[in-house]
């Protein structure tokens, strides 16, 4: 049967591949989406399965939690068989992630490492406050980070990646709660970090290629 616009549309909402594999699963699925959705999945799963040895149970579990994205799983499933921080590390920055997905994954290597060197400190910081800042706003991260020199150290490790337009932000807004501001206040200030958030994705992941060396403490 014919293949519309609207099932290729509708396969790839659902599962992110190419447009080539999302009409070859709609063909050898008769232009049913669902079941080309299946194929694909499966696929994905096996492919998972040989690229890291997991079972293929661990795979299918790991690759939903990875919103579907097979190179995101692939970093999730070798921390199983890379457990050591510093060699999950590598695989991160080697891979071939967009910079968000990649930062992310780094922050949570980052945040199971014990002997962090200073360059892992600095994106620790700023990947922490980036993405509290994003679930719950800088409100809710001021209020839970009350104290002074965390907040410094969160400000220049900004600085330190060359994200001066969200430590321009993130100094406000230290004033703003340190001037006892209404509930709301940062509000706008927040928004600077929404807008910003592919720009610092790409600064983290920048700084941490050139320090990589300077990640772990020798």
């Amino acid at each position: 049967m014919a293949i519309g616009p609207r099932q290729l549309v509708d396969v790839r909402e659902r599962i992110p591949v190419g447009l080539a594999d999302a009409r070859r699963a709609l063909d050898a699925s008769d232009g049913d989406i669902e079941a080309a959705v299946r194929l694909l999945r499966a696929e994905a799963i096996a492919e998972l399965g040989r690229r890291t040895g997991a079972d293929g149970e661990l795979c299918a579990r790991t690759f939903d939690e990875a919103g579907r994205d097979v190179e995101r799983a692939t970093i999730r499933l070798r921390a199983l068989t890379l457990p050591e921080p510093p060699s999950l590390a590598v695989a991160i920055l080697d891979s071939d992630q967009d910079d968000e997905s990649a930062a992310r994954d780094l922050g949570d290597c980052l945040g199971n490492a014990g002997e962090r060197g200073p360059a892992a400190d600095v994106l620790y910081r700023v990947i922490d406050l980036w993405t509290r800042v994003e679930a719950d706003g800088l409100d809710e991260y001021l209020r839970t980070t009350p104290d002074g020199d965390d907040r410094a150290a969160s400000l220049s490790a900004l600085r330190a990646i060359g994200s001066a337009e969200v430590a321009e932000a993130f100094a406000a807004a230290i004033g703003v709660a340190n001037a006892g501001g209404p509930p709301g206040a940062l509000h706008a200030l927040d928004e600077r970090f929404y807008d910003r958030a592919a720009d610092l994705a790409r600064l983290v992941m920048t700084y941490a290629r050139q320090h990589r060396a300077e990640l772990w403490k020798s």
